[in-house]
């Protein structure tokens, strides 16, 4: 499904993001995160409800944009603007660590936007029950959507 204003000039087509298609080439699934008001995600974006029985750690994932970000960013953004993902995580209800990564961030040097599959490290996180996902814009109505894909961890459990 093409977006609205049909404008992917530019994007890495091999893997088109669109909210109503979630289906990669050769049918490979990946989520769509939004965030949005009222909530329509869990109240925890990543959860590991073993933990009574042992650890999860997460390695890393892949995101990226999706295209209707990438056209709202072109549209609208100027030299200072960011969106970044921030990832933190939880064991117990306290935090184990945060990490981030900038999905967009134009400069006057260059317009950064993520457009193909990028690694985003998660291991800093720890050992986690929970992870919440935020993403943060410079400018507000942004849409705040990513894709994340191969999501990997390193789980051990006691019986």
């Amino acid at each position: 499904v093409m977006p609205v204003s049909g404008n992917t000039e530019g994007l890495d087509n091999t893997y088109r993001s669109y909210l109503t298609n979630v289906k990669k080439k050769y049918n490979n699934n990946y989520a769509v995160y939004i965030q949005s008001e009222p909530a329509f995600m869990p109240e925890h974006d990543i959860q590991f409800p073993f933990k009574s029985y042992g650890t999860c750690i997460l390695k890393g994932c892949f995101v990226t944009n999706t295209v209707e970000v990438a056209d709202y960013v072109k549209a609208n953004f100027g030299v200072g603007d960011k969106i970044t993902l921030k990832a933190t995580g939880y064991l117990n209800g306290n935090k184990t660590g945060e990490t981030s990564i900038d999905l967009v961030n134009i400069t006057e040097q260059k317009d950064s936007i993520v457009s193909r599959w990028t690694p985003f490290e998660l291991e800093s996180l720890g050992s986690i029950e929970y992870v919440d996902f935020d993403i943060i814009s410079s400018k507000a109505g942004s849409p705040a959507y990513f894709c994340l894909d191969e999501l990997t961890f390193s789980a051990e459990l006691t019986y």
